[in-house]
C-alpha cells in the first residue's frame, strides 16, 4: 500500500477520507492520524478525515467525518458530540439524539458498558468489518480491500463468480448486494445497524416503531426547516458546489438554499448522448436567477492515469462513473464539498412492483428489481437481508430496500470513489428525521405523476424555481410522447404485462 501520483492528483489522494480500526495501528500509513481507543482497538485515519473525541466519567464518543445539526446550524463537530455525551446514559440515548443529524459520519460510542459503532442515516460513511472469531481481532475499514491486504485474504470463489457474471457486468450501477463483500471474512455494516466492537456482530436498531401518517401541509411545515437547517449548517462549514441536474431532487436542494444561493457554485455534467437536458434546464434556470453555472464535459472513458488511481479507491470499477469523476475534478480539486440530493429517491418509489407481487417480496423478485438477474450469490444475499426484516413495523419493504441496499451499498461506495475528486460530499436528505417525515406522507403525494410533496416543498421554499420544467415534466418530452406510433404503445404495454407476470411467477 504505497501512495502514488497521477493526472495532477496529489500523493495523499490514495484512500482519501478513509480509516482503519483494528487491534493495532497500520504502519504503512505513516502520515495518518493515530488514536488509541482502548487496549484492543487502534484507529488509523487519513490526515484529511475529520476525527474528534470527547470523554466524560468513563464514557467516550469518537466522531469520524462531519455532522450537520439542522436545529443548531452554527454548531461545530466538537460542540455536537460534546452535547451528545452530556445527554448519554446508555448507547440508546445516542441513537435517539442523532436521528435529526445530517452529514457523513461514523460514531464510536463507549457508554461505560459496551463499545459500539454506527454511522449516518443511510450509511454514507461506510464501514466494512470482520468478526474476531475469523481474523483474530475485529478489523473495520472504509473499504474491504484495505482489510484484505492487511490480512492477506483471498476473494471468495462464489464472490469471484458473481464479479465475473453477466448479471453484474450488465448492471448499470455495479453494486454489491446484501451485507457482504468479495471476501468471506469481511461484512458491510448496512444502514440502520450498529456494530458491537467487542463481538464483531451487527444488530438492527431501526425501524423500531410504526410511522404515523402526517398530512401533506403539516409535513411541508416540518420538512422545510430541517432541509434549510441542514444546508445552512453545511454552508457555515464548507465551500459548497451543488451538482445540479434537471431533476426534482437537486431543484429541492436549491430551493432550501434560498438566501445562501450566492455562496454556492453550480456544476452540471454534459451527457455523452448530446441531449443536454440535464445541462440546458439548470443553465436556463440559474441564468434567470443571476447565478453562475458551469458545465463539465465528460470524456467517453477515463484516461489511463485517472483510471489507475480511481481503481485503488473502488471495489467494483464502473468506467462511466470514473469518467464523470474525471470531468468533475477540475471544478472540485479536492477542495470543494459537493452537494447532491440522491437520498430523496428513498421516498419516491424507485422500485416498483405490481400490487400482488409487492405484498410478497422474495429474494428472486429483489434480484430482478435491482438488476442482479438470478445469480445465486445475489439471491442468497437478499434472502439473508429479508430474513432480518421480520419487524419492519408496516414499512414498505421496497422503501427500506432502496434505503439499505441501493443507498447503503451503491451510493455509499460511489461517494467513497469520488473522495478522490472532492473534499467531501453533503447528501442533503441524509437525515433520519427528514427521511422518515417524508415517508410519513401519503403515497399519493410522493409519487408520479405529480410528485405533489416535492412540488409544494419547492413552491413553499422558493417558488421562482418552478419557472423551468422538472425532470420528465419537460414540454418537449411530452410532445414527443404524443408522437408515439400505435405500434410502439402496444409494444410497451405488452412488455409491461410480461414484466408483471415475471414478477408474479418468482418464488
Amino acid at each position: 500500500m504505497t501512495h502514488t501520483q497521477s493526472n495532477g492528483i496529489v500523493d495523499s489522494s490514495l484512500y482519501r477520507n478513509q480509516f482503519v480500526l483494528g487491534p493495532r495501528y497500520v504502519p504503512q500509513f505513516e502520515s495518518w492520524q493515530k488514536i488509541k481507543i482502548n487496549d484492543s482497538l487502534y484507529l488509523t485515519a487519513h490526515p484529511e478525515l475529520g476525527v474528534h473525541e470527547v470523554s466524560k466519567k468513563g464514557k467516550s464518543i469518537i466522531l469520524l467525518g462531519f455532522m450537520l445539526d439542522p436545529v443548531a446550524p452554527d454548531a461545530t463537530d466538537p460542540e455536537i458530540i460534546g452535547a451528545l455525551i452530556k445527554n448519554m446514559v446508555t448507547y440508546e440515548d445516542i441513537l435517539q439524539h442523532t436521528e435529526r443529524f445530517g452529514g457523513r459520519w461514523i460514531l464510536i460510542v463507549n457508554d461505560g458498558r459496551d463499545i459500539s459503532l454506527f454511522n449516518d442515516a443511510t450509511g454514507l460513511r461506510q464501514v466494512y468489518y470482520t468478526a474476531s472469531y475469523c481474523t483474530k481481532g475485529i478489523w473495520c475499514a472504509s473499504q474491504p480491500m484495505i482489510i484484505a491486504q492487511l490480512l492477506n485474504l483471498e476473494i471468495d470463489a462464489e464472490a469471484a463468480a458473481f464479479i465475473n457474471s453477466a448479471e453484474l457486468k450488465n448492471n448499470k450501477g455495479r453494486w454489491w448486494p446484501g451485507d457482504g463483500s468479495p471476501y468471506k471474512e469481511i461484512k458491510h455494516l448496512l444502514p440502520n445497524h450498529r456494530l458491537d466492537l467487542r463481538t464483531g456482530y451487527s444488530h438492527r436498531f431501526w425501524p423500531n416503531k410504526k410511522l404515523d401518517e402526517i398530512p401533506l401541509g403539516v409535513a411541508i411545515e416540518k420538512i422545510s426547516p430541517i432541509l434549510q437547517g441542514l444546508m445552512q449548517s453545511a454552508a457555515n462549514r464548507f465551500d459548497l458546489t451543488l451538482l445540479i441536474t434537471a431533476g426534482r431532487d437537486s431543484r429541492l436542494v436549491l430551493a432550501a438554499c434560498r438566501g445562501l444561493a450566492e455562496k454556492l457554485a453550480y456544476v452540471s455534467v454534459k451527457a455523452l448522448d448530446g441531449a443536454g437536458y440535464d445541462t440546458k434546464v439548470p443553465a436556463s434556470l440559474l441564468s434567470k436567477l443571476g447565478l453562475k453555472h458551469t458545465i463539465a464535459t465528460r470524456p467517453s472513458k477515463p484516461s489511463r492515469d485517472f483510471r489507475t488511481q480511481y481503481e485503488k479507491n473502488a471495489i467494483l470499477l464502473n468506467e462511466s462513473y470514473a469518467a464523470v469523476a474525471e470531468a468533475l475534478f477540475p471544478y472540485l480539486m479536492q477542495r470543494k464539498v459537493a452537494v447532491t440530493g440522491n437520498d430523496a429517491e428513498i421516498t419516491r418509489f424507485f422500485y416498483k412492483l405490481p400490487r400482488l407481487a409487492r405484498n410478497k417480496l422474495t429474494p428472486a423478485r429483489i434480484c430482478l428489481l435491482t438488476g442482479m438477474g438470478n445469480h445465486p450469490f445475489a439471491v442468497k444475499a437478499f434472502e439473508k437481508w429479508l430474513s432480518g426484516m421480520a419487524h419492519a413495523y408496516d414499512f414498505d419493504l421496497l422503501d427500506i430496500l432502496y434505503w439499505e441496499q441501493r443507498a447503503g451499498n451503491w451510493l455509499a461506495n460511489w461517494l467513497l470513489e469520488y473522495d478522490l475528486v472532492w473534499k467531501d460530499c453533503v447528501v442533503a436528505f441524509n437525515s433520519r428525521r427528514l427521511l422518515t417525515t417524508m415517508l410519513s406522507v401519503d403515497k399519493r403525494y410522493r409519487g408520479p405523476p405529480e410528485y405533489e410533496l416535492y412540488r409544494k416543498l419547492i413552491f413553499s421554499l422558493w417558488p421562482e424555481l418552478l419557472c423551468e420544467p422538472i425532470g420528465n415534466d419537460n414540454m418537449h418530452a411530452r410532445k414527443r410522447s404524443y408522437l408515439w406510433s400505435t405500434k410502439t404503445r402496444i409494444d410497451s404495454y405488452r412488455r409491461s404485462i410480461k414484466d408483471n407476470v415475471r414478477f408474479l411467477l418468482c418464488n
